[in-house]
C-alpha cells in the first residue's frame, strides 16, 4: 500500500486547487497581469520587506502563540464587541493562517460530526450567549427557521432539496434581507406556559402575538398562518388547548417534540468519546 492510499477516501477524492488551475493557464502568458491567489503583480513594498527583514536581524523567527498573537485576538474581540454590541471572550477567536485554512477547518470539523451520526443534510447548531460565551442548547440535524429565511427572501428548504438531487445552486452566496421579523404564536403561547405557567399569562402572549404588539410588531406569522393555511390551526389549537387546560403539561409536550430530532450534549459527548484516533491524516 503506497503512502497515498493510506489517506481517506476524501483526501485521495479531493480535486486539485482551482486557483492553483488558473495560475498554472496563465503562469508566464505575455502581457497578463497576475493577480490571482491574493497576490499583486508587484513586488513587495519596501515598507514590508524591511520590517520583515528587521525582524530576521532581530531573531523573530521562532513559533508564535499557536492560536494567534494575544495582543491581535484581544483586538479582534474588542472589534466584535463594538461592532455587535455583545460581549466576546478573547478566547473566542483563532487567527489561522489564511481565509482557506479558516474555511477547512470549519468543513472539517462539521464533517467529523457528520460521519458519526450517518447525516447528509442541513445541521444547525443553536448557541446562546452567555457572559459573553457560547452556551449550547441543541443540535438539529434539520434545517430550522426556515420561515423567516423565506420572509426575508432565502428559500433554505428549496436549497437542500436541489443539493440534495445535484442540482445547479445559486452562483453566489443567498443573503437574506435584513430587518425582517418573524414569529410564531405557538411557539410564543408554549414558552410563555413553560415560564409563566398561568392560563392568564398565556392568553396574553397569544394576544399580544395576534395584534402584533411591542416587541412583536412589525412581525410575520409563519407556522400557524391561518389565512394562507387554515389547517395549520388544527396542531396550534392541540398545543395551545392542551396548556390552557394544565400549563404544567408543556414539559410533556415539549420533551416530546425536541426528544425526536435534537442531538444533545450527551449525544455529543458519545460522538467525541467514539470518534477513532488512529485514523490517517490527509
Amino acid at each position: 500500500m503506497t503512502l497515498f492510499e493510506t489517506l481517506r477516501a476524501e483526501a485521495q477524492g479531493a480535486p486539485e486547487s482551482g486557483i492553483v488551475a488558473v495560475m498554472n493557464h496563465g503562469r508566464g502568458r505575455d502581457g497578463m497581469i497576475p493577480l490571482w491567489a491574493g497576490e499583486g503583480d508587484l513586488p513587495t513594498p519596501a515598507f514590508i520587506s524591511d520590517a520583515a527583514s528587521r525582524a530576521l536581524a532581530a531573531g523573530e523567527t521562532f513559533y508564535t502563540w499557536q492560536k494567534g498573537i494575544p495582543e491581535l485576538r484581544h483586538a479582534l474581540a474588542d472589534y466584535y464587541r463594538r461592532h455587535f454590541g455583545r460581549s466576546f471572550s478573547d478566547e473566542e477567536f483563532i487567527v489561522t493562517g489564511s481565509g482557506m485554512h479558516a474555511i477547512q477547518l470549519a468543513v472539517d470539523a462539521l464533517a467529523v460530526l457528520g460521519d458519526h451520526l450517518g447525516w447528509h443534510g442541513g445541521i444547525t447548531l443553536d448557541y446562546l450567549h452567555v457572559d459573553g460565551r457560547p452556551a449550547f442548547i441543541e443540535c438539529n440535524p434539520r434545517t430550522v427557521e426556515p420561515g423567516n429565511a423565506w420572509a426575508a427572501g432565502v428559500d433554505l428548504p428549496g436549497l437542500t432539496i436541489t443539493l440534495a438531487q445535484g442540482g445547479p445552486l445559486p452562483p453566489r452566496p443567498q443573503i437574506a434581507r435584513p430587518g425582517i421579523r418573524t414569529r410564531s404564536t405557538m411557539a410564543i403561547a408554549l414558552g410563555t406556559a413553560e415560564a409563566r405557567g398561568t392560563r392568564r399569562a398565556i392568553l396574553s402572549s397569544i394576544g399580544q402575538a395576534v395584534a402584533t404588539r411591542g416587541v412583536l410588531h412589525g412581525s410575520t406569522e409563519v407556522l400557524t398562518p391561518a389565512l394562507a393555511d387554515l389547517p395549520s390551526l388544527i396542531p396550534f389549537g392541540i398545543a395551545t388547548g392542551t396548556v390552557l387546560t394544565s400549563p404544567s403539561r408543556v414539559a410533556t409536550l415539549a420533551a416530546g417534540t425536541v426528544e425526536t430530532y435534537a442531538v444533545t450534549p450527551a449525544a455529543v459527548d458519545a460522538v467525541r468519546r467514539h470518534a477513532p484516533t488512529d485514523e490517517p491524516a490527509p
